[in-house]
């Protein structure tokens, strides 16, 4: 009686199993079903309602400079489609401008952002990132501030060797509406824009060094890409 459960046992097991491989394996082809059609059965209708997509922004400024006479370094990114970094004052993500034409409204619910480093100096020195809903504006951190941030819930840091040694990193930082603002983020209508502008109400991914021994003298080499999760909404008025 015993083995007759326990083969029976294992038989569920292993239906059980097999089920739940179809089942992962159907959700993968419609996902990539998802991103190769889109039937839009309404006449006159050009878009639906609603478009989540995600945008790629690379960042175009290569190297990072401190201060002088400064041993930290610090810069920042804004939950904004329109104009990612405050600094450029025109930067659009590749993409954007193509959905703005559709769409009049648009909400960053992520970003998720992959950066590498290069450290050119002769002493180590401590990298880090951390998403946040405060503006920290660039090199305005000391090393310290750069150090601590970097300990905030969802931030992270490492430390690179020097120039001649292994000065090359990478970190990976996210930051998520829902877990930064919560769920009035997605109701709030400051924290959403026109696509011609950026949110009146943003937060950010933020990026610091602080040097171990010593100020910088030297600009660090950088590579950041993020990735803009995006919601459109309220279609436009087109005309031929």
């Amino acid at each position: 009686m015993i083995k007759a459960i326990t083969m029976n046992f294992n038989n569920y097991n292993n239906n059980n199993k097999r089920f739940t491989r179809k089942r992962k394996s159907k959700r993968v082809r419609n996902q990539r079903n998802d991103n190769q059609i889109v039937r839009l059965t309404q006449p006159g209708r050009f878009a639906s309602d609603r478009l989540y997509a995600i945008l790629r922004y690379n960042d175009t400024t290569f190297a990072r400079s401190a201060p002088a006479t400064s041993d930290s370094m610090n810069w920042r990114y804004r939950s904004s489609a329109f104009d990612p970094d405050p600094l450029i004052l025109s930067g659009a993500i590749p993409g954007f401008v193509e959905l703005a034409n559709l769409y009049n409204f648009y909400r960053v619910e992520k970003m998720v952002a992959q950066a590498e480093f290069n450290n050119q100096e002769t002493e180590a020195t401590i990298v880090a990132g951390w998403p946040s809903t405060n503006d920290n504006n660039n090199n305005s951190l000391s090393s310290s501030d750069v150090v601590e941030y970097g300990s905030n819930v969802h931030g992270t840091n490492i430390m690179l060797g020097n120039g001649n040694g292994q000065g090359r990193g990478r970190l990976s930082v996210t930051a998520d509406l829902m877990q930064l603002v919560g769920p009035n983020g997605f109701t709030d209508l400051d924290y959403s824009s026109d696509t011609s502008t950026n949110p009146v109400v943003v937060y950010y991914i933020n990026f610091g060094t602080a040097k171990t021994i010593g100020n910088y003298s030297f600009a660090m080499p950088t590579k950041v890409t993020i990735d803009y999760h995006l919601c459109f909404y309220k279609l436009r008025q087109l005309e031929s």
